[in-house]
């Protein structure tokens, strides 16, 4: 907000739309005012949910007096989780970096291969293996041999296969 506007301008009012829609949270807030850099607005700034139509529009000192508008010092979150956020100050891709690191802080991740960051020091060092542009013979190459394939198949996996019917009569490998 630039300072002439928080000068002039220096209140919140939060709108909804107030039909047969409205979320009942979202109505009570209808009309309430808060300064403009309340804390409020850093966690409550429209959208506040999913299909929120909700705004926020500034007013000022002389609308407060005229229109008899109390002022808000500050008030609990109302917004849905995940919306507790302006979305003007905010960047995705650090929030959801920092949903991941919690993740994996959470949960024993293990490497898939012998080598990483902690062998080679950085992940630029790390050597490039590019997967095969093919990942075995097909069916037609091995002339129809289904218990060559499910061999391939078994050494590839490590481990047994089952054949599942599913409801519409095809067949899956698992």
């Amino acid at each position: 907000m630039t300072r002439e506007l928080k000068d002039s301008r220096s209140y919140w009012q939060y709108v909804a739309v107030m039909d047969g829609r409205t979320r009942p949270a979202n109505a009570a807030m209808n009309g309430k005012v808060l300064p403009a850099d309340s804390p409020f607005w850093k966690r409550n700034f429209p959208p506040n949910g999913f299909n929120c139509r909700c705004t926020v529009v500034s007013v000022s000192k002389s609308e407060i007096v005229r229109d008899g508008l109390e002022v808000e010092e500050d008030l609990p979150d109302m917004a849905d989780m995940g919306f507790l956020n302006n979305p003007g100050e905010i960047n995705y891709r650090d929030i959801l970096a920092q949903v991941a690191f919690k993740k994996a802080e959470k949960e024993n991740w293990i490497p898939l291969t012998d080598y990483g960051p902690e062998k080679y020091g950085s992940p630029e060092k790390v050597p490039y293996e590019p997967m095969p542009s093919r990942l075995g013979p097909t069916l037609e190459e091995l002339r129809g041999n289904k218990q060559k394939l499910r061999q391939l198949f078994h050494e590839a996996i490590g481990g047994e296969s089952v054949l599942v019917n599913t409801p519409d009569g095809s067949s899956i490998i698992l």
